[in-house]
Formats: structure tokens, C-alpha cells, sequence
């Protein structure tokens, strides 16, 4: 998110019960945003800077480019990254030479035990598959202003499993990218299941980078194959095997279509839930080749899927 102060941006999380909030400085033209509120060091909310340790904001950047992308930089200790922005209009200012790479910046944020995440995918393209490629990227984003009005895109998903059926194992997360009021905090949410783990923000980011994560704009899922969670391995035989798969679906507010389990991209399982608030499965599926699976969960609001 971007423009609040980390101060409302804790109480509107706090308000719609975002326990990470992520905000982002950044350079817009000549115009910085929330430049002053970073110092590389301070967790909003935090027990160690005088909190409860329930709500968290970490100031971190995006740093962005028009044509070769945007990276968010999260979680980063010591000098802010920059430049900001880079490549001239509408991120950097007119004139400005092509002075960096995303992967610098990447690099950057590693050296500085941060987390390093493509947000709004699929756009801007350019650079974002050399970065996976060079292993710099610990997650990629699925974004949506406001799921009342349009909810996960179906491209952001496309450009995910592309990435998963190249063999890339990189975990899925959920940003607002909130820029005015109109914008929801909140509205498409991170689940990180960190275990055993005390909740503060470096956890928080170790989770997301094992990839125990899912994404939603309402329902709430588990998924397992032969016992393992999202972000495992599982080794088969040469020539691959049946592997069984768990599922269970639970949802406050938003009604449940259906149910997909996901398998390289396809549908391989499908479960017609009809507007129940929860569910829950199993089933068997053949593997014939290094491939990845995922559960996918439909729901309209307003009639938008």
C-alpha cells in the first residue's frame, strides 16, 4: 500500500484484522511517497518498538521501471534502496537515464535479509522472468484494488503457473496495492502458515519465502498431497505415480461455487459445492511427470467471479 502515514496504516489494519501491512515508499516523477516514514529498521506494532506484536507495518519500497517492471522490496534492514525509480516518466523523472537493473535491486534487498516480490502480475513483463530465472524472487503477487468491483485476474494466475510449469517454485501472495480510500486494505489477503513459529514480522517472511501460503479475496483453505503442505517436495518413481490429495474449504461471508484441484495448470478434480459456506475432499491423481498442484476455489460477488 501507498500515501498513509504507518500510523493509519496500523489502524486500518488493525480495523480489518491485517495482522502484516506492507507500505511502500516510492518516487513518482518528482514526487516521493512515505520516504521520511523509512529507516531500514522499525516494525510498527512490534513488541521489540513497543507494541502488542498482533498488528505489524514494515515500511519497505517499490521500486519500479515503466518498461522492464516493478519490484516490491519488503522487510529490508539498513539504507533505503535506491534509486527509487528508474528509466524516466511515469515512475522517475523526465530525462532520467536507465541506471539500474531489477535485479540489482533485487540483489539489494537480499543482501539486506529482505523479501523480494514481483506485485501485480503480470504487469510490466519485461524483466520479471530473468529475475525468477536468476532465483532473486521470493514470491509473486496476485493484486486487486478492490475485490467488490474485480477480483483475481485470470492473467495474474496464467503468469503464475507459467513460472510453476517451467519448474520455478515460487510462492503465491496477495497485495491491495491501495493508493486512495476507495482502494480496500485488505480486500485480497496472504494466509503464511508459520507453525510453531512466534508471530513477528521476520517469521512472517521466512513463512512466505517456504511457500505455505494462499491467497483469497474470502474463502479459507487446507490443502495437502500425501500429507505434505503447499510448498513441499515430493519425490515419485521414474515414470511418476498416484498421489492423493486433501482439501478443505471454509468461507464466512462469500459462497462457495466450486471447488478445483489443480495440476499443472488443469483442472484434474472438480467438486460443485452450490453456495455452501464450507467443504471438504479428497481424491487420487495420476502423475505422469514433474508437474506441481494447487487448489483453486470460485465464488461470485454481484455476479463478478
Amino acid at each position: 500500500m501507498h500515501f498513509l502515514s504507518p500510523q493509519t496504516a496500523w489502524l486500518e489494519g488493525a480495523a480489518e484484522g491485517v495482522n502484516v501491512v506492507n507500505l511502500l515508499a516510492s518516487q513518482w516523477g518528482e514526487m516521493f511517497s512515505n520516504v521520511s516514514d523509512f529507516d531500514g529498521r522499525t516494525t510498527f506494532g512490534a513488541k521489540d518498538f513497543g507494541g502488542v506484536g498482533e498488528f505489524l507495518v514494515r515500511v519497505g519500497t517499490e521500486n519500479r521501471m515503466q518498461v522492464l517492471g516493478h519490484i516490491s522490496l519488503l522487510g529490508y534492514s539498513g539504507a533505503m534502496i535506491h534509486p527509487l525509480c528508474s528509466g524516466g516518466p511515469s515512475e522517475s523523472a523526465i530525462g532520467d537515464a536507465l541506471e539500474v537493473s531489477m535485479a540489482q535491486w533485487a540483489q539489494r534487498c537480499i543482501d539486506q535479509n529482505g523479501l523480494v516480490v514481483l506485485p501485480h502480475a503480470p504487469n510490466p513483463q519485461a524483466e520479471r522472468a530473468a529475475d525468477i530465472v536468476l532465483g532473486l524472487v521470493h514470491a509473486i503477487e496476485m493484486m486487486t484494488f478492490n475485490p467488490y468491483n474485480a477480483q483475481i485476474t485470470p492473467y495474474g494466475l496464467l503468469d503464475w503457473y507459467r513460472y510453476l510449469n517451467l519448474g520455478y517454485q515460487i510462492p503465491v501472495v496477495g497485495g491491495s496495492d491501495k493508493m486512495g480510500a476507495d482502494m480496500l486494505l485488505g480486500g485480497i489477503r496472504t494466509y503464511a502458515h508459520l507453525g510453531e513459529r512466534e508471530f513477528t514480522y521476520e517469521n512472517w517472511m521466512d513463512a512466505v519465502k517456504a511457500g505455505n501460503t494462499f491467497v483469497t479475496v474470502g474463502p479459507l483453505l487446507e490443502l495437502e498431497v500425501e500429507g505434505l503442505v503447499p510448498g513441499s517436495r515430493l519425490e515419485l518413481p521414474v515414470g511418476g505415480g498416484t498421489v492423493s490429495v486433501a482439501w478443505r474449504v471454509e468461507s464466512a461471508a462469500l459462497p462457495i461455487e466450486a471447488v478445483e484441484v489443480v495440476v499443472g495448470g488443469y483442472c484434474a478434480e472438480d467438486y460443485s459445492i452450490g453456495g455452501e459456506m464450507k467443504a471438504e475432499g479428497s481424491c487420487d491423481t495420476t502423475i505422469g511427470e514433474s508437474t506441481w498442484v494447487a487448489l483453486r476455489v470460485r465464488g461470485s460477488h454481484g455476479g463478478r467471479a
